[in-house]
């Protein structure tokens, strides 16, 4: 078994619940993801994601705050299965799950974070390691 905590984003981004949608997109832009943790305070409310500013923006609601376009949050333990982290995201059809432990956000697991992680597995043993220590480099960007 995997634990999600392996594969996970660590400090993943974050935009207060009342900042401008503009900022996220800003934000989002600017740090080259598609997901943002949503927070007041230091507590999660949300994930706002680029689809969530890009559809606002569409139909004429560029001026709202991220509160307005946000997502409830799909959140799991570091310790969960990898495995069910992936079905319950593909059966939920969600691009991010956050990952928490004792109301503290540990981390981040996206759509992309799972395509690393497949391209980590099907890798042959020898290239593992070179897999995560290349995710982890892009991490740390």
């Amino acid at each position: 078994m995997y634990p999600i905590s392996r594969f996970m984003t660590k400090e993943p981004q974050r935009i207060s619940a009342d900042a401008p949608l503009v900022e996220a997109q800003k934000r989002l832009q600017a740090v080259r993801t598609r997901h943002l943790i949503v927070v007041d305070g230091e507590q999660l409310v949300g994930v706002v994601s680029l689809a969530d500013v890009y559809f606002a923006e569409r139909n004429g609601h560029s001026n709202l705050t991220v509160r307005a376009a946000m997502e409830a949050p799909m959140t799991v333990k570091p310790d969960r299965a990898l495995k069910l982290v992936a079905d319950e995201m593909a059966r939920s059809k969600v691009g991010a799950a956050v990952v928490v432990e004792a109301n503290k956000i540990v981390g981040i697991f996206t759509t992309i974070d799972a395509l690393h992680t497949l391209a980590c597995l099907a890798a042959p043993p020898d290239e593992q390691n070179l897999y995560e220590s290349l995710k982890d480099a892009a991490d740390r960007r």
